[in-house]
């Protein structure tokens, strides 16, 4: 059965993380802005952890970089682990929002992973600024380092993205007839839902978000690509398919701070297990 690593962790001061994080870490946090410090190193940290268990291998022998699948660029693009001994690492997705970090781990094939903060109004999602790590940001951020800042189209959901919180979310994320994801705070979910895909499909939001459904007519995680000119990108290939969750951030329960997604492409007649649980990063730190 395929197997799909879920790691989380709360932020952490970045500069107690400093002393663990590689050269080349220490590298991109020096980039970073001065509010992004934390989540950056948090991230880059949980990152190799997570690939350094998952191949049972030390952290040490583990480097996390950028690559675009379109371009090449190391400057940007989707996260790649790569291990010291030259031996295939499995395939790696990262989210920040503030507060929370998390990462998803695949050996089977790509995969993509969304964590949006619960804004307490409730309307649209409360950004972290530029993530640093990630395929894409939410409504309420821009730009960043991740893959696919802006959507395709002249204007469109780009300024329809800073428009979420007074025009709602629902104008920029859902599909024409689709329905907002099941339960509370469904746009949001609908919108880790998007993200997670078109994470896991190395696009970002060079495809448009509503190109594609992600939810069925009674909410629940289905994947649908609507327009035909997504198909190229989004389409599974021979002997695979899409798989789509929810992830269990204690949304529905009183006072939940966080939702989230996870999306993979993994064998047809399969269904992956997953693995999720968090990491006391503070426990890595000095």
């Amino acid at each position: 059965m395929t197997s799909i690593r879920v790691r989380r962790a709360a932020v952490v001061p970045a500069d107690a993380l400093v002393p663990r994080l590689s050269p080349d870490e220490r590298d991109r946090l020096g980039r970073a802005a001065p509010g992004d410090r934390n989540p950056v190193a948090s991230a880059l940290l949980l990152a190799r952890l997570a690939v350094a268990e998952a191949c049972g291998v030390d952290p040490g022998a583990v480097r996390v970089r950028r690559r675009c699948p379109r371009c090449g660029s190391a400057a940007h693009g989707v996260p790649v682990g790569d291990l010291a001994d030259g031996s295939p690492a499995p395939q790696l997705s990262m989210s920040r929002a503030p507060g929370l970090v998390a990462v998803a781990v695949s050996h089977a094939g790509p995969v993509g992973i969304d964590v949006e903060r619960i804004r307490p109004d409730a309307v649209g999602v409360e950004g972290a600024g530029p993530d640093g790590v990630g395929a894409g940001r939410p409504p309420s951020g821009a730009g960043g380092v991740g893959a696919g800042r802006r959507p395709s189209g002249a204007g469109g959901v780009g300024a329809g993205r800073r428009r979420a919180g007074a025009d709602g979310l629902g104008h920029v994320v859902l599909a024409p007839g689709e329905p907002p994801a099941a339960g509370p705070h469904g746009l949001l979910r609908s919108w880790t839902r998007t993200e997670a895909v078109l994470k896991a499909a190395g696009t970002g939001l060079a495809v448009d978000p509503r190109a594609l459904r992600v939810s069925d007519d009674d909410g629940r995680p289905a994947l649908l690509v609507v327009d035909p000119a997504a198909r190229p990108a989004l389409d599974a290939a021979p002997g695979l398919r899409w798989w789509l969750t929810d992830l269990d951030l204690g949304a529905r329960e009183p006072g939940a701070t966080h939702v989230g997604a996870l999306a993979a492409l993994v064998p047809v007649g399969t269904g992956p297990r997953v693995d999720h649980r968090a990491v006391d990063l503070a426990r890595h730190a000095g």
